[in-house]
């Protein structure tokens, strides 16, 4: 089965690039057309800095809801930008690509960000299994 990639980017250009780079690979769910099923079923999230700080309470509530599960946030930013972020991004955020993207960067930071997501749903499979166990 495909990774789910929410896109949620102000951006036409990025979007665009996005669904041009990711389509063969991945399915794609666009935030505005997002069904309620579909609100967080999801394996990663890519994000730009505007959609982050209009719903940074949304992202917040999705991570609480999965918690243990981790559900990788990648936020696109300017390269200008990268050094200014403030450290509690990193409350929320697992990786930041900068823009212009580089693809090899930007597919390379996707398939390790989505498998922190697989590992992580291993580890809670393996957690419930044990607690049966006992």
């Amino acid at each position: 089965m495909n990774a789910i990639v929410r896109l949620q980017v102000e951006d036409d250009t990025h979007d665009l690039w996005l669904r041009d780079l990711l389509p063969d690979t991945y399915q794609l769910i666009a935030a505005q057309q997002a069904t309620p099923e579909e609100a967080f079923a999801f394996d990663l999230c890519i994000l730009d800095e505007p959609t982050l700080t209009r719903n940074w309470e949304v992202v917040l509530a999705w991570r609480k809801r999965v918690q243990p599960i981790e559900l990788p946030i990648l936020l696109l930013c300017e390269e200008e930008r990268v050094r200014q972020l403030s450290p509690h991004l990193w409350d929320v955020i697992h990786d930041v690509v900068s823009t212009p993207f580089v693809k090899p960067e930007l597919l390379g930071r996707i398939r390790n960000l989505l498998a922190l997501r697989e590992a992580s749903m291993e580890q809670q499979q393996l957690r419930l299994q044990l607690q049966q166990a006992q």
